[in-house]
C-alpha cells in the first residue's frame, strides 16, 4: 500500500487534466487489488503451511515454507491478471498484427519469471531482520536499491541504443525501398505504408500521415478514428515538428491520457511550403523510460524529409516526361513546318537560287517560299514574324497560306497581295503579332523584280560590277497585320547576268557577340562584297558561318537568307 501511495503522489503532479488523474488512480487501485490479494492469500497458504510471523528461524524447512508460500503469491499475481492479459491479447491482435500468439505468451512467461527472481529475496530480508535486526536488513535493501538503480539506468541506456539502432534500420531500408521504387507516385506512397504497416519502422501506437488537402495515405491502427481537422489545421499555421508530453493538453482540443502525442510537417523540398504532416501518438504508461518516447521524434522529422524527397523524385520525373512530350511535340511541329519550305527552286533558265532556315528553337517564326504564277512569273517570299516558339511558327504557316493562296488566285501585283493578306490576317486572327516581309514577282525573261518591303530588314542588290556599290531595297510600307487600311509601294529594279539579290531576317544584323556588338548592316555588306560573283550556295553558306561564328554558340533568333543570282 505504501508504494502504491508513493508512486500514484509522485506521477500525480504531472497530470493536469481530471481525465488523465482519474485514470492514474483507477491503475494504482487496480495494481493494489492485485497485489494486496496475491500477498493475502501467500499468507494463508504460509500459514497453513505452519509458518510463524515473524520469520522464526533460517532452517531449511522454514526457508522452504516461505519459499512456497512466495511461488503461491506469484502463482495468484498471474491468475488475477488472467483477464488483463485476455484484454491485451486481443488488443495486440488489432493493433499489431506482427506479434504472434506465440511472441505474447513469451511476454506472458517473461513477465512472470522478472517476478519470480525478485521475490525471493524477501524471505532473505526476513532471516537477516529476524538473526541482525533492523538495522542490517536497511542495509541490505539499501544495496538492493542501489543495484535496482544501476540496472535500471544500464537498461534505460540499452533500450534508447536498441530503438535508435532499429529505427536507423527500419529509415534505411526505407530509403532504399523508395530508391528502387519506380518514380509513380502510386508506388512510392505504397512502399512507405508498407513499410509502416509491416512494423519495418518501429513506431509503436497510432500514427497517421496526410497529404494536403485531405489526402489521408496512412492510418494506423485501423480500429483508432480519423485525427480531427482541427489537427491538421492547426498543423497548417504552426509548421514544424511539435511534441505533447502525457497529460498536456493538446491545442486543437483533444484529450489524450497518459500518450506522447507528436505533429511534423511534410514541407516542399524546393519551395519549402508544407504540403502534409504526419501525426504520431504512443501511450508512456508502463516505459521504463518516460521520456522514451522523445527518442521517436527525430526518426519522424527523418520520415518526414524521406516522404518530401520521395514526392519530390515523383514531381522531377513527372516535370520530365512532360518536358519529354514538350520535346517531342516540338520535334514534330518542326517536321512539319520544315515540310512547308520548297525544297527546290522552279526551273527556270538563267536563273539560280539558294536559301536556307536556321531556326532557333524546334520551331520558327521565319519563312521563306517560291511559286509559279499562272502568267509565268515567279513569286519569291521571305518573311519573319514578330514572336518565337509555337505561337510564331502558327502564325508563320497561317501567313504562309494565306499569301499564296491570294497571289495565285487574286490580284498578282505585290502591293495588292499584302493587302489581301493584311486584311486577311486581321479578320482571322486576334493576336498581337505581326509578320514583316519582302514580297516580290521575278519575270524570268527580263530579269525585272518586282516587290513590295512590309516593314522588313533590306534586302540587298550586288551587282556583277565591282564598282557599282550594293543597294537597298528599302521598305515600302508597314508590317502585314498591325492595323486595318494600310497601303504599299512597289518598287522594281532589273538584274543582269552576275547579279543577285540577297533577302535576309534580322537574326543576321542583330546576331550578337559575347560582348554584346551586333553583327549589323555594315558588317553583312562587306561580307556579301567579299563573296561577289561567287554561286548563291556559297555565299549562303558562307554568310551563315560568319554569323554563327561572330555570335558563338548560342542563337538568339531564328535566321533566314535566301540568295538568288541571275547567271544568263
Amino acid at each position: 500500500m505504501i508504494n502504491v501511495a508513493v508512486r500514484f503522489a509522485m506521477d500525480l503532479p504531472g497530470n493536469l487534466q481530471a481525465s488523465a488523474r482519474w485514470e492514474l488512480l483507477r491503475v494504482e487501485l487496480s495494481n493494489l487489488v492485485e497485489n494486496t490479494l496475491a500477498r493475502l492469500g501467500a499468507l494463508v497458504c504460509y500459514r497453513a503451511m505452519g509458518g510463524a510471523i515473524p520469520f522464526p528461524s533460517m532452517e531449511i524447512h522454514t526457508v522452504i515454507g516461505a519459499l512456497l508460500a512466495t511461488a503461491v503469491m506469484v502463482l495468484l499475481q498471474q491468475v488475477i491478471s488472467v483477464p488483463f492479459y485476455i484484454l491485451l491479447a486481443a488488443a495486440v491482435e488489432v493493433i499489431d498484427h506482427e506479434v504472434t500468439p506465440c511472441r505474447f505468451l513469451r511476454f506472458v512467461v517473461g513477465k512472470g519469471i522478472v517476478l519470480t527472481v525478485a521475490a525471493p529475496f524477501a524471505v532473505l530480508a526476513a532471516g537477516l531482520y529476524r538473526d541482525y535486526g533492523l538495522w542490517m536488513m536497511l542495509f541490505f535493501f539499501g544495496g538492493l536499491v542501489v543495484v535496482s538503480y544501476l540496472a535500471n539506468r544500464s537498461s534505460r541506456s540499452a533500450l534508447h541504443i536498441q530503438l535508435q539502432s532499429r529505427m536507423m534500420e527500419g529509415l534505411e531500408s526505407l530509403s532504399r525501398a523508395l530508391l528502387l521504387a519506380p518514380p509513380d507516385r502510386e508506388r512510392i506512397l505504397h512502399a512507405i505504408r508498407e513499410h509502416i504497416t509491416q512494423g519495418r519502422l518501429h513506431l509503436p501506437g497510432r500514427l497517421e500521415i496526410c497529404l494536403f488537402p485531405g489526402e489521408i495515405i496512412l492510418h494506423e491502427p485501423a480500429m483508432w478514428s480519423a485525427l480531427p481537422e482541427d489537427a491538421w489545421n492547426w498543423l497548417r499555421d504552426h509548421p514544424g515538428a511539435h511534441h505533447f508530453g502525457p497529460a498536456m493538453p493538446l491545442p486543437w482540443n483533444e484529450v489524450e491520457t497518459d500518450r506522447s502525442t507528436a505533429l511534423v510537417s511534410i514541407n516542399d523540398y524546393d519551395s519549402g511550403e508544407m504540403v502534409g504532416g504526419i501525426y504520431h501518438s504512443v501511450s508512456a504508461r508502463g516505459l521504463i523510460d518516460r521520456q522514451l518516447y522523445l527518442l521517436y521524434l527525430p526518426a519522424l522529422n527523418t520520415l518526414a524529409d524521406q516522404i518530401s524527397l520521395a514526392l519530390r523524385r515523383v514531381k522531377g520525373y513527372q516535370q520530365l516526361l512532360q518536358h519529354r512530350r514538350v520535346e517531342e511535340e516540338l520535334r514534330l511541329a518542326g517536321d512539319i513546318q520544315g515540310s512547308f519550305l520548297p525544297d527546290r527552286f522552279p526551273e527556270l533558265p538563267g536563273w539560280s537560287l539558294s536559301a536556307m532556315l536556321v531556326s532557333a528553337r524546334d520551331t520558327s517564326g521565319d519563312f521563306f517560299d517560291f511559286f509559279t504564277l499562272p502568267d509565268g512569273r515567279v513569286g519569291i517570299v521571305l518573311a519573319d514574324v514578330a514572336d518565337k516558339g509555337i505561337g510564331a511558327a502558327l502564325y508563320m504557316a497561317l501567313s504562309r497560306a494565306y499569301l499564296r493562296s491570294l497571289a495565285l488566285e487574286k490580284d498578282p501585283h505585290p502591293s495588292a497581295t499584302l493587302a489581301a493578306l493584311n486584311r486577311r490576317i486581321l479578320q482571322d486572327t486576334s493576336s498581337d503579332l505581326f509578320v514583316t516581309l519582302v514580297y516580290g514577282l521575278i519575270s524570268p525573261g527580263s530579269g525585272t523584280f518586282t516587290y513590295c518591303n512590309g516593314g522588313h530588314p533590306p534586302p540587298l542588290v550586288v551587282r556583277s560590277n565591282p564598282d557599282q556599290p550594293v543597294e537597298l531595297l528599302v521598305r515600302t510600307g508597314m508590317a502585314v497585320g498591325v492595323t486595318e487600311n494600310t497601303e504599299w509601294q512597289e518598287g522594281s529594279i532589273e538584274l543582269f547576268p552576275g547579279d543577285y539579290i540577297l533577302m535576309y531576317s534580322d537574326g543576321i544584323t542583330e546576331a550578337q557577340s559575347d560582348s554584346g556588338e551586333f553583327f549589323g548592316l555594315e558588317r553583312l555588306i562587306r561580307e556579301v562584297e567579299a563573296m561577289r560573283g561567287r554561286p548563291p550556295a556559297e555565299v549562303r553558306e558562307y554568310l551563315i558561318q560568319r554569323v554563327q561564328e561572330f555570335s558563338g554558340e548560342v542563337q538568339e533568333d531564328d535566321i533566314a537568307l535566301l540568295v538568288l543570282c541571275k547567271t544568263g
